[in-house]
């Protein structure tokens, strides 16, 4: 019997996934973030500890 490779898919551009979130941009995603946070004390706060721990 021979062995023969699966066949390889490429990866849907759909699919959730940090290089196609990376795609999408800085500009975008932090949109959609600020979009997400509205109303959402807890997502809020994360994005705040976030940008502190970014400024040091």
């Amino acid at each position: 019997m021979s062995s023969i490779p699966p066949v390889k898919r490429p990866k849907s551009r759909k699919a959730l996934n940090s290089a196609n979130l990376e795609a999408l941009g800085p500009e975008r995603l932090a949109a959609i973030l600020m979009d997400e946070a509205d109303g959402r004390p807890m997502i809020k706060g994360r994005l705040r500890l976030e940008l502190a721990a970014a400024m040091g």
